[in-house]
């Protein structure tokens, strides 16, 4: 009877760990459909040919920011609207790195930051775009332990837009 048991809890085990990567399977594909979608359109439509990372942003319009080299080895940022398709492409070069951005926040350098805003931990840096402006995202908890999110323009680095939550 106990082995009966046993068997019965590993076969239930083993169903639910397959649906579970079937359902996870199902529900990533769009996105990874999507971002190879928006990787080959980097690749046509500007002077991207090496990929070093893509990532999705969502503030007023849904972007794709894809990160890479051109032919001359420099580094190259690509947005592209998801619903137009419209491209916005800029060398890194000419606007803050995320080290610069996170260095300024830890030592308070951002204008309109008090001390209390000083990020404890960080949740995420990334780019993203407002209408037509390219900006960092960045989300953190800050030394009052709540969950703040903190728009950037990326070639200067000054306050955007903050968020407290």
């Amino acid at each position: 009877m106990k082995k009966w048991i046993i068997i019965g809890l590993i076969s239930i085990s083993l169903i639910c760990i397959i649906a579970v990567g079937i359902i996870y399977s199902n529900a990533t594909r769009p996105i990874v459909e999507k971002e190879e979608e928006f990787i080959q359109l980097a690749k046509e439509q500007s002077n991207v040919v090496n990929i070093d990372k893509v990532d999705w942003f969502h503030y007023i319009d849904s972007y794709f920011v894809v990160k890479g080299t051109n032919h001359k080895g420099e580094k190259v940022i690509v947005w592209i609207n998801e619903e137009t398709k419209q491209l916005y492409t800029e060398l890194a070069q000419k606007g803050k790195t995320e080290e610069e951005i996170m260095d300024a926040l830890n030592q308070n350098l951002i204008d309109g930051l008090s001390s209390q805003d000083v990020p404890k931990e960080y949740i995420h840096v990334k780019l993203g775009m407002y209408e037509t402006s390219p900006i960092w995202e960045v989300t953190y908890i800050d030394q009052r332990n709540r969950y703040t999110f903190l728009y950037l323009d990326f070639y200067t680095g000054k306050l955007f837009r903050k968020y407290n939550l």
